[in-house]
């Protein structure tokens, strides 16, 4: 396996935050993932949920405002029932 370049790291998807609904079921099972694209200068929030393909998802934007909206929208009004890894403080104008 190789390891990228110091040069090449500005092209890796970097993972900012991953949510889980901390179910184990197939089809209550829930999970998010934000991350940040350098090379795209862009944000994609992924979302899959059980085996209910309708409930899979993709938002990609250069607009931290919006993704963040669209992640309090996915996590809803009890979001503490979510596993949340990631950094302490999520910053997006750091990505």
């Amino acid at each position: 396996m190789s390891v990228p370049s110091s040069a090449s790291l500005d092209t890796v998807v970097r993972q900012l935050g991953y949510w889980w609904n901390g179910s184990w079921g197939a089809m209550t099972s829930r999970k998010i993932w934000l991350e940040v694209d350098p090379a795209r200068r862009c944000y994609i929030l992924r979302w899959r949920g059980g085996d209910f393909r309708d409930r899979d998802g993709q938002l990609v934007t250069a607009d931290g405002v919006a993704v963040l909206g669209a992640l309090h929208e996915l996590l809803g009004a009890d979001w503490t029932v979510w596993k949340y890894t990631g950094p302490d403080n999520l910053d997006l104008e750091e990505g």
